[in-house]
């Protein structure tokens, strides 16, 4: 007698199994002991975030010895499953088949699913004996993935992928201890990192499974790099050859999730935007073992340019907790760090009227013990062929050195820089911290704080009639405690001059009244002026040059056109 069976089975979150079957009972001996039910499981169905369904009816028997479904397709992301085989007895399972356009998910911190998921097409076949953990194990899969766009939004927005992956694998051993052989092959791999604007392409992978291990025999990379324009207009600017190469080897114990990998860096691009950039070759170890990652990098710069120095958006301590906010689950792996990096020969700032060379070697570090979420850097760096443009004037930097012994947010400072060509070299001394500096003015022969900054600001000494004091507090301001520009500063180098002011004319002077000034330091020692009277239409051209430190020769051209000699000398 055929009768017809419909159940429904609820499962943990939201999950739902329903199915259908038709048929009839089987009597093989009059104790019932061989008794089989033989039919078709006309509808299946998973309900859930990875939907499964049964596409057509498929035969369907079980007994007190065998379990066995017959040919049966499976709908399954957005693909299809095609079981040739599947058979259950009490000491082996059998199963056999293709899959067909599987799309791949990944659950990771990025997005759940990508505009283009990756595909998985292959086939498989495979055996156990016993049915328990030391059961015998055998089988085979054969996979293809053929277009790889999908992989890399899955895994984080702000990455791109492509590439095709071919996996032929055989499986042996126990199910407790499974042993692999075969290999994965990948073949147009590319990656690019789109806010760095970091390419990598042309990428090959070859994996070889021994048993419980993986190989990666070859995993290469090339990375082509291109310097910003800024960087590329200075003369002394390096041509690196391009593309660069990444070359990745190492070993995966499958069974212990260890993992031990190394990569070569030949002049490859590390950051690749208009105001950061930099190539970089050396060595990469990662070492993964248990909950612990170790990190250790011998790094030097091939080349590198920043033009800004962006301290980023801020951030809560590790230590402050926000109520009503859910912590992060697990927890992610020990890091132990240990990174050497040389700034190598070509490695040039243009941040912050800073204009220089930097050289230097940094070792950084970083444990797992107390306070490990700060990184710990020995080393020092140096400013080579420096200048400093502070409130529209140019300083030199005589001594540029940043030490660092400690937290890598706080090294020591050790910086000069003077203006010089005058008969008062005068300029700006910074020591302490970074997060405690001391600045101070100096010059050379000392002179009052109020001339030293006029000396800066103006290359000479302040007014005696105290006109320039609005202008000299201002500039204090900017040196002594301000980080942005004044609007003379900005006006200044909107018109591509060094000075931009007023002042108030003085006895004996041609212009009367208030003076509109305008400079332009042609040399360390030659200095061009115009100044135009705003009270009268009379203006005045004059050409300073310093001779020696005290003697200098002014030449004016206007409506009292002449030629001085000056003679400057300071005492208390």
């Amino acid at each position: 007698m055929r009768h017809r069976v419909v159940a429904t089975v609820g499962l943990p979150a939201g999950r739902r199994i329903s199915l259908t079957a038709a048929g009839a009972l089987q009597v093989a001996s009059p104790d019932w002991r061989d008794t089989a039910w033989q039919g078709s499981l006309e509808t299946l169905s998973l309900a859930g975030d990875l939907p499964v369904a049964l596409l057509a009816p498929a035969p369907f028997e079980a007994s007190r010895r065998r379990i066995a479904l017959g040919i049966a397709e499976l709908g399954f992301a957005d693909g299809r499953i095609v079981l040739a085989e599947s058979a259950w007895q009490l000491e082996r399972w059998r199963s056999r088949g293709r899959f067909e356009r599987i799309a791949l998910r990944l659950d990771g911190a990025g997005n759940k699913s990508a505009p283009a998921p990756a595909r998985a097409s292959g086939e498989w076949a495979l055996a156990t004996q016993e049915g328990k953990a030391g059961g015998a194990l055998a089988g085979h899969l054969r996979a293809a993935i053929p277009d790889l766009r999908g992989l890399g939004p899955a895994i984080d927005g702000n990455l791109t992928s492509a590439g095709a992956l071919e996996i032929d694998a055989g499986f042996a051993g126990t199910l407790a201890a499974p042993q692999l052989s075969g290999q994965v092959r990948g073949t147009g791999l590319a990656i690019s990192l789109i806010d760095e604007n970091i390419q990598l392409r042309d990428g090959e992978l070859l994996i070889r499974f021994d048993q419980d291990r993986a190989r990666v025999e070859r995993l290469e990379f090339l990375a082509p790099h291109q310097p910003p324009a800024r960087a590329r207009r200075m003369a002394n600017f390096p041509t690196l050859q391009t593309p660069g190469r990444l070359s990745v080897g190492g070993e995966l114990d499958l069974r212990q999730a260890q993992a031990r990998l190394s990569a070569t860096l030949a002049g490859v691009p590390l950051a690749q935007r208009a105001e950061r950039w930099m190539v970089a070759s050396g060595t990469v170890d990662l070492d993964h073992v248990g909950p612990r990652l170790r990190l250790g990098a011998q790094l030097r710069a091939d080349a590198g340019y920043i033009a800004e120095l962006e301290s980023g958006p801020p951030q809560l301590a590790e230590d402050i907790v926000v109520l009503g906010r859910k912590p992060a689950e697990g927890r992610a792996p020990r890091i132990e760090s240990d990174i050497d990096f040389d700034l190598g020969e070509h490695f040039h700032l243009r941040a912050g009227g800073l204009a220089a060379r930097l050289a230097g070697r940094l070792r950084v570090r970083g444990g797992d013990g107390p306070g490990a979420g700060r990184l710990a850097a020995t080393g020092s760096i140096a400013t080579r062929d420096a200048t400093f443009e502070a409130y529209g004037q140019r300083l030199v930097v005589e001594r540029g050195i940043v030490n660092f012994q400690g937290p890598l947010d706080d090294p020591g400072l050790n910086v000069l820089a003077l203006r010089k060509g005058g008969a008062v070299e005068a300029g700006v001394a910074v020591t302490g911290t970074a997060q405690q500096p001391r600045v101070r003015l100096v010059s050379t022969p000392p002179v009052s704080d109020a001339e030293k900054l006029s000396w800066i600001v103006l290359g000479r000494a302040p007014d005696s009639g105290g006109t320039d004091s609005a202008l000299l507090l201002a500039a204090a301001g900017a040196i002594l405690g301000g980080q942005g520009e004044g609007v003379t500063s900005q006006l200044a180098q909107a018109f591509g001059v060094d000075e931009l002011g007023l002042r108030q004319g003085s006895s004996g002077d041609p212009l009367t009244g208030q003076i509109l000034v305008l400079g332009k330091r042609l040399s360390a020692r030659t200095y061009l002026g115009y100044e135009q009277g705003l009270t009268a239409a009379t203006g005045a051209v004059k050409l300073t040059h310093a001779m020696t430190p005290r003697i200098s020769i002014v030449t004016r051209a206007g409506e009292d056109s002449a030629i001085d000699v000056f003679y400057n000398f300071a005492f208390d």
